[in-house]
């Protein structure tokens, strides 16, 4: 398990840096200048939302219907289909496959979850299912030509809630249970300090705890994985240094447009203290004397900026 989840923490960080990305945290948001810093345009467009966008409603735009493969007479409705896309309707599965279809095209890949309904749950379906978040999901496959899924696993956050005197809330003792699933059973682990608690024998890391297993029924895997492409590449990852590019044209084009703007005059064979720069900033104009006090002219020019 730790070897397992080492790798799937490095997944899970590069998944969250791309939903953080399409989201629209980007790195032009810390962009920098050096010469003139006070003037320094940051415009984001995000082309990531739109690209996922597009590609999702390009995919999923309409609710999935079942069919009968092959079936001749077109005019026959197959009972079992239709009770199928019933129950399908029953749990909202179109808003599922949006949000599937959204996870494959930033991180490259998604998961579903189904299961056996609970008995208190009143929705028609038998069965019940949802999306969960990749970056606390996996499935480890086999090393094997078939590449069957050996197990799958999901992991939330709990903090154990004391009260205080003063009745204030307190947080301590963060830990995660980890689910696994494999074709015959559930298995709950506990994971504390890093450490894992799996059963009641006197190991230094057990603490006297036991780990939860159920049996599964019917059998099989509760967690599919749908990656995009074998590669497991998203969308984003494809055009991600072509979208930081556009963002620093317009923003550099929106600096260049308001330095031309905030132009100053230009100083010819003069010489100008800080002080005498700040009242040019604030009037705009400056008075120059020649060598012939008879002539008298009014001239604008433009400021630009020399890189060195």
């Amino acid at each position: 398990m730790p070897s397992v989840l080492r790798i799937h923490e490095q997944n899970a960080s590069e998944i969250d840096y791309l939903w953080r990305y399409y989201k629209g945290e980007q790195p032009i948001l810390k962009k920098t200048k050096k010469v003139r810093p006070d003037i320094n345009n940051v415009v984001l467009e995000n082309h990531a939302f739109e690209v996922v966008e597009f590609a999702k409603s390009n995919a999923f735009g309409e609710p999935v219907q079942y069919v009968q493969k092959g079936e001749k007479d077109t005019e026959v409705v197959n009972p079992e289909i239709s009770t199928l896309n019933r129950f399908m309707a029953s749990e909202d599965k179109p808003s599922l496959d949006n949000e599937l279809a959204e996870w494959q095209r930033i991180a490259g890949t998604a998961y579903r979850w189904s299961d056996t309904d609970t008995p208190d749950d009143e929705d028609e379906a038998p069965f019940e299912m949802s999306v969960p978040d990749p970056r606390r999901t996996f499935v480890v496959y086999s090393s094997g030509i078939k590449k069957e899924p050996l197990f799958s696993g999901y992991y939330s956050w709990f903090s154990n809630i004391s009260m205080s005197e003063s009745a204030v809330r307190e947080f301590n003792s963060r830990y995660r249970v980890i689910t696994i699933y494999t074709d015959d059973f559930m298995l709950e682990i506990k994971e504390t300090n890093g450490n894992y608690i799996l059963n009641e024998f006197n190991d230094p890391l057990t603490k006297g705890e036991k780990i939860k297993e159920y049996p599964l029924i019917p059998k099989g895997q509760r967690i599919i994985e749908y990656p995009l492409n074998t590669a497991r590449i998203g969308l984003i990852e494809l055009v991600i240094t072509q979208l930081n590019a556009l963002n620093k044209i317009k923003s550099d084009d929106l600096d260049g447009i308001d330095q031309f703007v905030q132009s100053l005059l230009v100083f010819i064979n003069q010489d100008v203290s800080v002080e005498d720069v700040k009242e040019l900033e604030e009037a705009g104009a400056i008075k120059v004397f020649t060598n012939d006090p008879r002539k008298a002219s009014r001239c604008k020019t433009t400021y630009t900026t020399i890189k060195t």
